[in-house]
């Protein structure tokens, strides 16, 4: 038995996979005006992007590994998790609302946004104790003398939101001034927070630990 089951690590895995293979793999289908420097990722699922469908296709199972890495990080608090699974659900519906090939879309610029603040703030939320009957935490069914896994520590959950946050920031900034660098500051926000379910499970399955000690009982003599 391990405090994150394998196919929870298999769908963290597969985030980043699916995320950053779309966009790789859209980006080589466009022709050679698209510049992924300056471009976003949006441009790849619009409906002026050529093979729209491999980015569309690779934001939705992003999305989807990030709902099925919520429910198997048990080792992450409740409120990260659902922050978590918020964000995927955000992540598969922006490939319901591509951005236009002319102008911007309100619903895409929500769900985009939803998905960018909720994938930064669910690993500082993960450390919160906040417990629930049907979606229990790793450390409730666990003996309290097994190590937290360090990913989930209070210290790195933090360093693990403020990095992408900081990577956010930057990638707002670019929007708002159209500069020139829109399309890479938002790859390194969407890679990053790609990454850090996979590195939690990881961390997870690495982690030494016990169940607790139960007593044994016997049926009295008959």
């Amino acid at each position: 038995m391990r405090p994150v089951p394998w196919w929870a690590l298999l769908s963290a895995t597969g985030a980043p996979f699916f995320l950053i293979g779309g966009w790789t793999a859209g980006a080589a289908r466009q022709p050679d005006h698209y510049d992924p420097v300056f471009d976003t990722i949006s441009v790849l699922a619009g409906p002026g992007a050529t093979d729209a469908w491999i980015m569309l296709l690779g934001l939705a199972a992003a999305g989807a590994c990030y709902v099925v890495t919520a429910i198997g990080l048990t080792v992450a608090g409740l409120l990260g998790r659902s922050l978590l699974a918020l964000g995927g659900i955000a992540t598969g519906l922006v490939a319901l609302f591509p951005q236009p090939e002319n102008g911007g879309s309100n619903e895409h610029a929500f769900v985009a946004g939803t998905a960018f603040v909720a994938l930064a703030l669910w690993p500082v939320a993960s450390t919160l104790a906040l417990r629930d009957r049907y979606w229990p935490t790793w450390a409730e069914t666990i003996s309290p003398d097994t190590p937290r896994p360090w990913a989930v520590r209070r210290t790195a959950a933090i360093l693990a939101s403020l990095v992408p946050i900081g990577l956010c920031a930057w990638f707002g900034v670019e929007m708002f001034t159209r500069g020139p660098w829109i399309g890479l500051t938002e790859r390194f926000a969407a890679g990053a927070e790609s990454l850090w379910p996979m590195v939690v499970a990881i961390s997870a399955r690495l982690t030494p630990f016990t169940l607790p000690a139960t007593t044994a009982t016997t049926e009295p003599p008959l």
